[in-house]
């Protein structure tokens, strides 16, 4: 018994498990929030929401590249404190400039913008919310480069539980509510974490004046790949959607879109395995360390997610019932679609640890790269795949192919600039396997 609770301490001590807790936990209690929304509020107030929740997550992931990505990368590599005062402060200086910009232009729009349009709710309130929510990041990515992941998950879940409370509150006692009040509620949530991070000094916000103009030259420089980066990857993951509801029938978009929302889930367990191997790879200044860190950290994302990928393959048709019903469950090309998609998984964690380690060896551009090259070819792919085909499933086996695609340019790129390479991955668990072989199989 007590064996079992000293591993159980141990596990949870363990940063992947507890960034892997934190995104999971995440994504659950947002799934949770919307699935309350959807059976609170008018049709048209949840279309808004979504709307409005949309447009902040791609504004915010934008951000994100150009601030967090670049704040975490320098901070980890860098062993000065005075250094890391100088990172410190020069990212909440591009952050502030580049904040601002943004919410004057966006605020400017929204004058122009008719009162009863779709997107207004987002250019009256994300103005705000990008100012409220910036200590809030800037806590979380500083404790990301110093691996308290507790303390990210402590604040993340501030910043989500109190909307999904009210929510949850005002539809067990069916109290009518409406979008502003569901958007001023989340504006209040994640003021309230900004708000406790400032009063802990958790931000960083006071070295300020340490901000150095070589530093944010730098840190500019890398954000601004990241951030294309991400653009690109976002509308990447949703180019197959706008080409099916283009050139298909609404309900083969939403045959299509359900297997990947099933998918989402090990998109957020990635997101949190690549949490904490950022940090840890980009701290990494011996070459041979940084390979034998990347293949470790692949080879375990793979030992945790083949086991679960196998378990949905077996039951594609229960896990489709349980996100969509039985109508879609029982169509067979929803469970087909499911099953492509869950076999290009396991090869999607390689893409996205490659994406990690080439953004820690400093050459961002690589993956601005690599991205726009799959997003062309991606298009292409579904535009035949549609055209030619009429097929859902050659849709799937393109991105499919992409992913691989992905996978070898990702590898080219790392062994122009480190000893990384494809055969070392595998020539890495072979040995491991031969090493360890008596332990695991005992």
């Amino acid at each position: 018994m007590f064996r079992i609770m000293a591993t159980a301490i141990r596990l949870f001590k363990n940063p992947s498990i507890i960034s892997l807790l934190d995104h999971m936990g995440s994504g659950f209690f947002h799934a949770l929030t919307l699935a309350l929304l959807y059976r609170i509020l008018p049709t048209n107030d949840i279309g808004h929401w979504v709307l409005y929740f949309s447009l902040v997550t791609v504004f915010e992931f934008i951000r994100y590249g150009m601030t967090t990505i670049p704040l975490v990368r320098f901070l980890a590599a860098e062993v000065s404190k005075k250094e890391k005062m100088a990172i410190m402060g020069s990212s909440w200086l591009v952050a502030i400039i580049y904040t601002l910009v943004i919410a004057v232009v966006i605020s400017l729009i929204g004058l122009f913008i008719d009162p009863s349009n779709s997107y207004k709710l987002f250019f009256k309130w994300y103005p705000l919310y990008s100012v409220c929510v910036l200590p809030m990041h800037y806590c979380t990515a500083r404790f990301q480069s110093q691996f308290r992941f507790i303390s990210i998950l402590f604040y993340r879940q501030l910043s989500i539980l109190p909307l999904l409370s009210y929510v949850g509150f005002s539809t067990y006692h069916a109290i009518e509510i409406n979008v502003t009040q569901v958007v001023l509620v989340h504006l209040f949530t994640v003021t309230f974490a900004s708000v406790w991070a400032i009063c802990f000094l958790s931000t960083g916000f006071s070295y300020l004046r340490s901000a150095r103009k070589k530093i944010i030259k730098k840190i500019v420089g890398f954000g601004k790949f990241t951030s294309l980066s991400g653009m690109v990857n976002h509308a990447l993951r949703n180019t197959d959607l706008l080409l099916i509801g283009l050139l298909m029938s609404s309900k083969e978009l939403v045959v299509y879109s359900i297997p990947m929302k099933l998918i989402d889930i090990f998109e957020i367990m990635l997101a949190g395995l690549t949490a904490v191997a950022f940090p840890k790879m980009s701290a990494c200044k011996d070459k041979h360390e940084l390979a034998r860190l990347f293949y470790f950290n692949v080879g375990v994302a793979l030992v945790t997610l083949i086991p679960v990928l196998c378990i949905c393959y077996w039951q594609a048709d229960m896990f489709v019932a349980l996100l969509a019903g039985n109508t879609y469950a029982d169509d067979n090309q929803t469970t087909a679609l499911f099953r492509v998609f869950l076999l290009y998984t396991g090869f999607l964690a390689v893409l996205r640890f490659s994406d990690v380690c080439i953004d820690s060896l400093n050459k961002p551009k690589y993956n601005f790269r690599k991205s726009y090259i799959m997003i062309g070819l991606n298009i292409i792919g579904d535009i035949i795949a549609i055209y030619i085909f009429d097929s859902l499933t050659g849709v799937a086996v393109v991105t499919f192919i992409n992913i691989l695609i992905g996978i070898y340019l990702s590898f080219l790129y790392l062994k122009r600039i480190s000893d990384i390479t494809f055969l070392g991955l595998i020539g890495f668990w072979v040995d491991f396997m031969k090493s360890h072989k008596q332990s695991i199989f005992s």
